[in-house]
C-alpha cells in the first residue's frame, strides 16, 4: 500500500511541475536566444516593458578581460516608439556560474531599435512574442532565422 502511495505523490510531482520560465525565442548555429516569460514586467511607470533575454553561444565570447558562454540582458522596450533602454547585463562562464556581479557595460540612454547593437529585427520579434505567439512567428521567420 505504501508503494502505490508513493507512486500517486511521484505522479502528482511530475503532473504539477512548474513550466519553465526560458522559452526558446530563436536559434542559428552561432547563438540560441531565449525569453524569460516569468519576468516580463509591464508595469513600469516609464510605459516600457522590461524583458529579460537569454543568448547562449555556440562559440565563447569576449568583452574585456572575461570570457563567456552566456549572456542575460535585462532591457526596457516601448515597441510603439520603438525605443529600449538597457537595463542589465548578467555574464556566464562555460560552466554556467556568473562572472561577476551584474555589469557595468550597460550603455546608459534610449535607443532606437534600428541603433541598439541588438537591431531593429530582435526588438520588432520581441514586440511580437509579446502580442501573441503567432505573431512573433511571422515576423522572426521573415529574418531568416528559425523560430521556437
Amino acid at each position: 500500500m505504501r508503494s502505490i502511495g508513493a507512486f500517486f505523490l511521484v505522479l502528482l510531482a511530475v503532473a504539477t511541475k512548474p513550466e519553465s520560465r526560458w522559452k526558446l525565442f530563436w536559434r542559428t548555429p552561432d547563438i540560441v536566444v531565449w525569453i524569460d516569460s516569468a519576468r516580463i514586467d509591464s508595469t513600469r511607470v516609464d510605459k516600457m516593458v522590461g524583458v529579460w533575454l537569454r543568448f547562449d553561444y555556440a562559440q565563447p565570447q569576449a568583452l574585456d578581460d572575461m570570457v563567456y558562454a552566456q549572456s542575460q540582458i535585462q532591457v526596457a522596450i516601448d515597441c510603439h516608439a520603438e525605443k529600449v533602454r538597457d537595463l542589465a547585463l548578467r555574464l556566464y562562464g562555460s560552466d554556467g556560474r556568473p562572472l561577476g556581479p551584474e555589469s557595468d557595460k550597460v550603455p546608459p540612454g534610449v535607443f532606437s531599435f534600428a541603433d541598439h547593437p541588438f537591431g531593429h529585427g530582435t526588438f520588432k520579434g520581441i514586440c511580437g512574442w509579446l502580442r501573441g505567439p503567432d505573431r512573433w512567428r511571422v515576423i522572426i521567420g521573415a529574418l531568416g532565422v528559425e523560430p521556437n
